[in-house]
């Protein structure tokens, strides 16, 4: 197979999609985001780029917590939305049904099938934009997206996307099981 040299802004490699929530002057405030990644497992951590412009990194630094919510196929409209308008310009914080873990002033969302409370860790200056890390204090999921007491992103049918299409899509089909297939390779071949 031919390989062909491309842009490296053409990646289109998969991102989860979120909702970050946050409290802005005593309201709940909603903003989505895709550039997020596991960064450590114990503690489990991990990391969101976001522009230091945003509103929500503001809140973020100035509560240090957050929610990370992964919204599902049917919450793409909203998920979009979020994104689209700023809660500098309008008010998101009845978009969802909110609950609350321990933490008070980390707004969780109760339609996502996946929401993680944090607190925030560390934050790194990146190229202008700010990398976010935060400690993954407690988790919720519903309990009929749960296989045997775990979450299942098959059930949840989580929101994935792209760039640079700039598309939604959701999770494929289950292809095999990490740190086993390849043990079928024979490096003597």
């Amino acid at each position: 197979m031919k390989k062909v040299n491309i842009e490296v802004n053409k990646i289109g490699y998969p991102m989860p999609v979120v909702i970050i929530g946050t409290e802005v002057n005593g309201k709940t405030n909603f903003m989505t985001a895709a550039w997020v990644t596991n960064v450590n497992l114990e503690p489990p951590m991990l990391a969101i780029s976001l522009s230091k412009d945003h509103l929500t990194s503001n809140a973020i630094q100035e509560n240090k917590k957050f929610s990370v919510n992964f919204p599902n196929r049917v919450l793409a409209v909203k998920a979009d939305y979020c994104g689209l308008k700023s809660g500098k310009e309008v008010d998101k914080s009845d978009i969802f049904k909110v609950f609350y873990g321990k933490e008070p002033k980390v707004p969780l969302v109760e339609e996502c099938p996946l929401s993680l409370s944090c607190k925030l860790s560390e934050i790194i200056s990146v190229a202008g934009d700010l990398l976010i890390i935060g400690e993954v204090v407690e988790a919720f999921s519903d309990e009929c997206c749960l296989n045997q007491g775990d979450p299942d992103v098959k059930k949840m049918d989580l929101l994935i996307f792209t760039m640079p299409d700039n598309k939604y899509w959701s999770l494929g089909e289950y292809v095999g099981q990490a740190f086993e297939i390849g043990k079928t390779v024979n490096s003597d071949d």
